[in-house]
């Protein structure tokens, strides 16, 4: 730990600065001597016709341009809008740093004599515009590559984008999302000469920026040639390996100025789970192979899967326009899936008894198939434009799920605790089908935009210069199920006490949830109305029977019909309060806030059941106030900083089963029997964040978080050993208890010089508690605590290779302060190494190894997962590839894992995934401008 934390020291104040060769100075008007904010400056190596190093004039007209050549002639280009070009030539020794002074630029003397060739980078009001075609690539190049050119951008090695260090989360083609909402889909398949410009922006709306003129949110526009917008990409695959390990891919996806549409096909059994079509976009097309996949085959994964995925998208955009804030957009997905899943387990479990030593344990082994089937899919609209004056966002979904599944399971269970020296062993067989419909509304109206002398005349309407939000969503479900279990329990205590238990169960299950959220908001969100309404109604019609030789009998105790019906109301209010506040325009933006809420939560619960003492009524109401000072400053181009601290109270009630739960005896070694007496908890809690972002390229980022929760007559287990049986009791406990929760999150980027950067990041968690339960009508103390600590670093060198290391620490001590003989502790160390090297245009190697180290009691286990793969590109276009993989070479996996629990400590192992070599073929259509 003090290596990485000096590591990190260094990184941070000691810049490695490889050349300090650099030219600067500043542009201004001639005749006016007015600084000229934004005028571009491109340095242009002699006999190159593109740029290779461009930057803009600060808010004083001053520029700097760093690591350049020596002894290299450059020519420097000085542009604005309005104004006659500037020619510059020069050279450079090492080390030297020249001053241009102060350039003047004379204004065009009329329109006609205006340059028609576009800079590589302007500002466009409030956007800045970067030239795709003054950036020369690789043909083969992506929109990736050439975004890794552009000046003021960050690509990290995660995938994350930040602009002037701050991260740009949503990118858009020509205006809209691109095949989906993941943003590596549309960087790493279009052609970088399909691109005609790359636009960066604050997308909130006007109102929003002259509010809060230093709050930019950013989000990037990528606007294609003309000629270029119909497309046609994918990727089609075939791989087989040892083992009998398969994957096969296709997917065919096409664009024109109007609509998107993809159909694709996946299956494996090499546990690649694959959950959306946007994740095999992202992964499986042309540049989707990297060190960040998310779809690889999974070691940590319990079991084998067999998947097998269909899925199809359609997207209409009815305004076909490539302005960013007007939006007129229908998609429909659909995502199908058959899974197959076969896992093993074996576990052995110690349990705190009531000896005070850890001689209670339980041993379990059981084999399960389970096959899964589903079909979900979605239509969604989505409009942006203003409507009367409001700027207006709507959008709706309309989800539908069907799936099935059916499995059977067997299992084995030894008790060898002091109260209960048994065996169980049981044989299950199951089938689900579920339904399920979702509809969800949401809309926005902003401020009415009445114009800058109407918004100052005190006559205008209250109503216009408020905003409103309105939130619907709506659910209907519907679950049934069947279950045949039959369980033979042997007791070696009592021989007389053995019992076999031939049981089924028919579940029918509909539940209707509704949802409404009304808003009302002032201009700059100062002052907020919450109205928040939510409906529950659920069935439920249970059919139990065991079953004896030939006779089948109807279980009273666990047959029965039960409807809940629960109600909702949430009103709040939410004021800012500003203490002190500053505003120097361009400059900085300051203020203290007051900012208090109060809520209040009204409930109404109704439980009607057959089974008469489940019937139950709950009426609760709950004031949650909340108050939270805050500071933040703003300094543009330099950083900025905001500090808040909190208190708020909130309320949690017992659930119907927590009350009165229904007993299962087919398990008879355990019994839950829940608290009919049970009240409510009070919950009140403390917060402090803050949060610390430069205002440059290669920014350092901070963010700290502290939660203090303190607990009254909260709910916790009381554990009895009765004779042959595990009994828990829920009760409230009168001692006051607390948790404590802290997070730090510190990541910084670097350059060391031309198209190299490193940038590492390290999060770290803690969490501690007191609180109590009681264990045979003994109190005990509990302080169960964690850490955490992960950082991973990331080296790339443009698209040539990619080196990223990860590492963690964790640890977990149960702690009971009453009796140090009941606590579980474990220590888990891991670190992962990654590269993707390209050893030429065509050929490409990979490799990553994850290591683990484990320590929990008695229990010990390391291993070392080194997999690796190599593969070569073929035709011009690079749109073939075969590829050889390699996986687990080293042979270590086991599935061996660890749970911690406050009284229980579970290790085993289950089947996994093994050692097994792959060779593929894929090929990749990509036709841009058809």
């Amino acid at each position: 730990m003090r290596f990485l934390i000096g590591c990190l020291l260094f990184f941070m104040f000691v810049h490695p600065t490889l050349s300090q060769t650099k030219i600067y100075g500043s542009v201004v008007d001639t005749l006016s001597n007015r600084a000229l904010r934004n005028a571009t400056v491109s340095i242009y190596q002699e006999g190159v016709g593109a740029v290779q190093k461009v930057t803009l004039t600060d808010l004083f007209g001053k520029f700097t341009v760093d690591q350049l050549n020596h002894n290299m002639m450059y020519r420097a280009e000085f542009s604005y809008q309005g104004y006659q070009k500037l020619i510059k030539e020069f050279s450079l020794d090492k080390d030297q740093q020249l001053d241009f002074g102060r350039l003047h630029l004379e204004r065009q003397i009329n329109e006609i004599e205006e340059v028609t060739m576009l800079p590589p980078v302007r500002m466009k009001g409030d956007t800045i515009e970067f030239n795709a075609d003054a950036f020369q690539l690789d043909t083969n190049a992506v929109v990736e590559d050439l975004i890794h050119k552009l000046p003021g951008i960050i690509v990290w090695g995660d995938g994350k984008i930040t602009y002037n260090g701050k991260e740009v989360p949503s990118i858009l083609i020509n205006g809209k999302e691109f095949f989906g909402s993941d943003k590596s889909i549309g960087l790493r398949n279009i052609a970088k000469d399909a691109v005609q410009k790359v636009q960066v922006y604050d997308n909130r709306t006007k109102q929003e920026q002259r509010e809060k003129p230093l709050d930019a949110s950013y989000e990037m526009n990528v606007v294609l040639k003309g000629e270029k917008e119909k497309m046609l990409f994918g990727n089609i695959t075939v791989g087989a390996g040892t083992d009998k390990r398969y994957e096969n891919y296709l997917n065919l996806n096409y664009a024109d100025k109007r609509t998107q549409s993809s159909l694709a096909y996946a299956n494996n059994n090499a546990n690649k789970n694959l959950n959306s079509l946007d994740q095999l976009l992202k992964n499986t097309t042309y540049k989707g192979v990297g060190i960040n996949a998310d779809y690889h085959s999974d070691f940590s994964r319990p079991g084998i899967n067999r998947q097998h995925v269909l899925a199809a998208r359609y997207q209409h955009d009815f305004l076909a326009t490539k302005e960013t804030d007007l939006k007129n957009i229908i998609t429909a997905n659909v995502f199908s899936n058959w899974d197959r899943e076969d896992m093993t387990n074996t576990s052995n479990t110690l349990v705190s008894g009531n000896n005070g030593e850890h001689t209670n344990q339980r041993s379990y082994h059981s084999l399960d198939v389970t096959n899964n089937q589903a079909i979900q899919g979605d239509i969604k609209y989505e409009l942006t434009q203003e409507i009367n004056g409001r700027h207006t966002r709507i959008k709706s979904t309309l989800s539908l799920l069907t799936s099935e599944q059916d499995g059977q399971s067997s299992s084995e269970t030894d008790y060898d605790y002091s109260n209960n020296q048994s065996r169980s062993i049981r044989q299950e067989q199951q089938y689900q089908k579920r339904q399920s419909v979702t509809f969800t509304f949401s809309a926005n109206w902003g401020v009415k935009n009445l114009g800058y002398i109407q918004e100052r005349n005190k006559k205008q309407r209250v109503l216009d210069r408020l905003k409103y939000g309105l939130d619907w969503r709506a659910s209907l479900n519907e679950n049934d199920s069947q279950q045949n279990s039959n369980a033979q329990i042997e007791n070696r205590l009592n021989p007389d006490a053995d019992q076999y238990i031939d049981r089924s169960y028919n579940n029918d299950y509909r539940m209707n949830k509704q949802q409404l959220i009304f808003t009302v908001a002032n201009r700059k969100d100062r002052f907020k109305i919450i109205n928040a309404v939510d409906f529950n109604y659920s069935d439920t019609d249970q059919k139990v029977s065991d079953i004896d030789g030939n006779t089948e009998m109807n279980n009273t105790a666990l047959t029965h019909a039960s409807k809940l019906k629960q109600s909702l109301y949430t009103p709040k209010i939410e004021y800012s309060y500003r203490i002190f506040e500053r505003d120097y325009t361009g400059r900085l933006s300051e203020y203290l806030a007051f900012n208090p809420s109060l809520a209040l939560r009204l409930l109404n619960r109704t439980n009607s059941s057959s089974l008469g003492y489940r019937n139950i009524k709950q009426r609760f109401v709950s004031h949650l106030p909340k108050l939270e000072v805050e500071y933040r400053k703003n300094r543009y181009g330099t950083y900025f900083f905001t500090s808040t601290l909190g208190f708020q109270r909130s309320e949690d009630f017992p659930t119907i089963d927590q009350l009165q739960p229904i007993y299962d005896d087919i398990n008879p070694a355990y019994r839950y029997f829940g608290n009919p007496n049970l009240s409510k908890t009070e919950k009140q809690t403390w917060m402090g964040r803050l949060q610390f972002e430069e205002h440059k390229t290669y920014a350092l980022r901070v963010n700290i978080n502290a939660m203090y929760n303190t607990l009254s007559s909260g709910i916790r287990d009381s554990i009895v050993f009765a004779p042959g049986q595990q009994q828990v009791f829920s009760v409230n406990m009168a001692q006051d208890m607390y948790d404590f929760n802290t997070s730090v999150n510190v990541s910084k980027p670097f350059v060391i010089k031309k198209d190299q950067t490193f940038t590492i990041e390290i999060n770290a968690s803690s969490y501690r508690s007191k609180n109590y339960q009681y264990i045979d009508e003994e109190l005990q103390k509990l302080a169960p605590m964690s850490q955490d600590i992960n950082f991973i670093t990331y080296y790339t060198n443009g698209s040539k290779y990619q080196l990223s290391l990860k590492g963690g620490y964790n640890q977990y001590d149960s702690r009971n302060l009453t009796a140090a003989n009941y606590s579980f502790s474990s220590v888990e160390y891991y670190t992962a190494f990654g590269m993707a090297c390209a050893l030429t245009k065509k050929m490409k190697i990979g490799s990553d190894i994850n290591g683990r180290f484990i320590n929990s009691n008695k229990f010990r286990d390391d291993l070392a997962i080194w997999n690796a793969n190599v593969s070569h590109r073929f035709t011009k276009g690079n749109n073939l590839e075969a590829k050889l993989a390699l996986y687990d070479i080293l042979k270590q996996n086991k599935g061996m894992y660890v749970r911690n629990g406050t009284v229980e400590l579970t290790t085993g192992h289950r089947n996994s995934l093994r050692q097994f070599f792959q060779l593929s073929l894929a090929y990749y259509p990509r036709k841009f401008g058809l």
